[in-house]
């Protein structure tokens, strides 16, 4: 029998903080323990980082990406995943999500290891690459080279929310 693998997560991103880092702590933090706080400080960051991929994934739904996407979703397979896929009949785009301050030089690595992860998907079709970081140094300049490229100021409309 072939068995896969479910995966379940609380939806309202306010009850998923509170069972994250209350609900198990939660007589600790009324003793005022530092160890929570500590762990709070080193693990809040994944956190947030999760919230951005999913906040990502809507993003890009909503973005003109130059085709109607059949489906927007995560993609992953043994030990590689992408963020973000969307894609129809002849179209695939792929975007990275880093909840980081990326130079012109980290994007461009993370948009080189794409053309690899992308030869794992079974999707055939015209392949763009995008990414969306906290903070894009040179996006403007990734564009003209063809990517999709975003930042924090992209995703909460500060800024112009056009691929191209």
């Amino acid at each position: 029998m072939k068995t896969r693998k479910v995966t379940y997560r609380i939806s309202d991103e306010f009850f998923s903080f509170w069972f994250r880092f209350i609900y198990h702590n939660y007589t600790a933090l009324e003793e005022g323990s530092e160890r929570v706080f500590e762990r709070f400080k080193a693990e809040f960051p994944a956190f947030v980082g999760k919230t951005y991929e999913r906040i990502a994934l809507e993003f890009v739904r909503r973005l003109d990406l130059g085709f109607k996407p059949e489906r927007v979703g995560r993609w992953w397979h043994r030990k590689e995943e992408i963020d973000v896929v969307a894609y129809n009949r002849n179209d695939v785009v792929l975007f990275e999500v880093e909840w980081s301050d990326l130079s012109l030089r980290d994007s461009r690595k993370v948009l080189k290891a794409f053309e690899k992860k992308a030869e794992l998907l079974p999707l055939r079709g015209n392949y763009r690459f995008g990414i969306v970081a906290r903070e894009l140094e040179g996006k403007e300049e990734l564009r003209k080279e063809g990517f999709l490229a975003f930042d924090l100021g992209d995703v909460t409309g500060a800024s112009s929310t056009r691929g191209e």
